[in-house]
């Protein structure tokens, strides 16, 4: 091996065992999987301005699946108030989604249909 630690010290950096997640994520923009869903639930749901982008919906909902660490709704309030897990979403804590907002689209879609 040719890398070896040579110091050990503080860092500013967000260090997070969701290494993996984002990786994932950006796989699956890549994809193109996002645009697709968008359009089998465009005329769904309404688009508007405030609150969660459905984009922003579709990549926290993959995100809470893939990760498993906690599968309650109410684990979406605890991930709000972390800057680590809002870091591997590349998005601001402002912008991770409730447990009130991920009902709120649940019970929309589920109406929907």
């Amino acid at each position: 091996m040719g890398t070896k630690i040579t110091k050990i010290g503080v860092t500013n950096d967000k260090i997070s065992a969701r290494g993996g997640l984002p990786l994932f994520l950006r796989y699956l923009q890549k994809t193109g999987l996002y645009k697709l869903i968008a359009r089998v639930f465009e005329g769904v749901i309404s688009v508007n301005n405030k609150g969660l982008s459905l984009q922003s919906f579709l990549n926290q909902i993959i995100a809470y699946f893939m990760d498993g660490t906690n599968m309650a709704i109410s684990g979406f309030d605890q991930r709000k108030a972390d800057d680590g897990y809002a870091s591997l979403l590349e998005c601001t804590t402002d912008q991770l989604a409730s447990s009130h907002q991920i009902k709120r689209y649940r019970g929309h879609y589920l109406a929907t249909y």
